[in-house]
């Protein structure tokens, strides 16, 4: 006989009733709330039209359009009588949960206020031809005003989360090249020609303003939908002048076509687990027998007579072999060829592997090998790339580094890659 009994550990989720809003396909989120809905779509007009006195003339505006959280599916965008292709230049997915951003221009703001003024303030009754009963008809147009919890411009506050003082600090001591990473709205793939626009007007404030910059734009043949470039210190001592990081920040923050600025993160190999007994019986790879092969993009390999036959060949990135230290690349092949050893599960045995060796992470002087960081590393990365997988080698992802990178409270916030 089953247990009539259940136990839910989600009890949350059943606090609150779910009743199905009435409408058919366009749903009111804000049925039977109509005084509601007045002032609701006032406060988008009044949204608007902030956005509207505060920017420019003529250029790009971005907005974060905030989402009701029961109109998160994607049959609820507004997208068809509000932002449509008429009244917006592009659309994307925000920071946030819930969150889209759309660009467009002063004139069109003004067209999307004026279409939800339009919305209607009551919804008419018709009757339902299936059970006879009068019912509410949601226009369309009701239902997307409705979806919209709030609109707001896209300002400095979602760009970056730092100040200029502690960028400074940031890129004075940690090894990760003089660099500001800056993502933009433009697709890595095509933009409009207003969207370039903006992009030439940032570039040229830039130049004119802070001669001591060098901007950089990347091409990178990377998986990255946004148009990504950067911007980097000639020397240090401009590097140290935080009045440079303050001017720099508030042209980045002031320029439309500007989604994110990133510091540049640290790389660091963790440190190896110590197994203990160093008495484990090894063995060589039996001969004739098929092995897969898998890259390993760390610290490099030693040489030494246990893991010297699974080694299949490798990149030789970093040739320093009194400077490097190879102790993490080598325990994470150990670990690779001689599992089996390790491990005593008698239902899990994991089949030893073959090693491609990549060693792409310096453990000394890494802005000496990166000039402008991580990017660097992921572009060497992306050159080796083609000619790893030709091999038929499986990549192991450098799930063995950890990332740290500058949090807004001015504390390291650590990342497994």
């Amino acid at each position: 006989m089953s247990n009539p009994v259940q136990i839910i550990l989600n009890s949350r989720n059943f606090i609150q009733r779910v009743v199905p809003t009435p409408g058919g396909s366009n749903t009111d989120f804000f049925s039977g709330r109509d005084k509601e809905f007045i002032n609701h779509k006032q406060n988008l007009i009044s949204s608007i039209d902030s956005i509207v006195q505060s920017s420019p003339d003529d250029g790009l505006i971005y907005a974060n359009v905030e989402l009701q959280v029961n109109g998160w599916a994607k049959s609820h965008r507004p997208v068809n009588k509000i932002f449509n292709d008429k009244n917006i230049e592009s659309i994307t997915a925000g920071n946030e949960l819930g969150n889209i951003i759309i660009g467009t221009t002063k004139e069109k703001l003004n067209e999307i206020s004026s279409i939800i003024s339009k919305a209607p303030n009551h919804n008419s009754i018709e009757i339902d031809k299936k059970t006879g009963n009068p019912k509410e008809k949601v226009t369309p147009l009701r239902s997307e005003v409705g979806v919209i919890r709030s609109l707001r411009l896209y300002d400095k506050s979602d760009k970056r989360s730092f100040s200029a003082q502690q960028a400074m600090e940031w890129l004075c001591s940690q090894d990760v090249g003089s660099v500001y990473y800056i993502e933009t709205f433009i697709s890595s793939k095509n933009y409009t020609l207003l969207e370039e626009s903006e992009l030439q007007n940032c570039f040229h404030k830039i130049k004119e303003k802070l001669l001591m910059l060098e901007v950089i734009n990347l091409d990178l043949d990377l998986e990255i939908d946004s148009l990504i470039f950067i911007i980097k210190f000639k020397n240090n001592n401009d590097l140290r002048n935080q009045s440079i990081h303050v001017e720099l920040l508030d042209i980045l923050d002031n320029s439309s076509i500007v989604r994110m600025v990133y510091l540049p993160p640290v790389i660091q190999s963790l440190e190896s687990t110590n197994l203990g007994s160093s008495s484990l019986s090894t063995f060589a790879p039996e001969e004739g027998k098929s092995y897969a092969v898998v890259g390993v993009i760390d610290t490099g390999i030693a040489d030494n007579d246990v893991l010297r036959p699974w080694v299949t060949g490798g990149i030789e990135f970093i040739q320093d072999d009194l400077q490097q230290e190879r102790n993490h690349g080598t325990f994470i092949a150990g670990l690779l060829a001689h599992a089996t050893q390790i491990n005593n599960d008698k239902f899990i045995k994991e089949a030893p592997c073959k090693i491609f060796d990549i060693d792409l992470f310096p453990t000394f002087s890494f802005e000496e090998f990166y000039s402008n960081g991580f990017i660097d590393f992921l572009k060497q990365l992306d050159d080796y790339l083609p000619e790893v997988k030709a091999k038929g080698i499986k990549i192991l992802r450098t799930c063995s580094q950890s990332f740290q990178q500058q949090s807004d409270e001015s504390e390291i916030g650590k990342l497994k890659a």
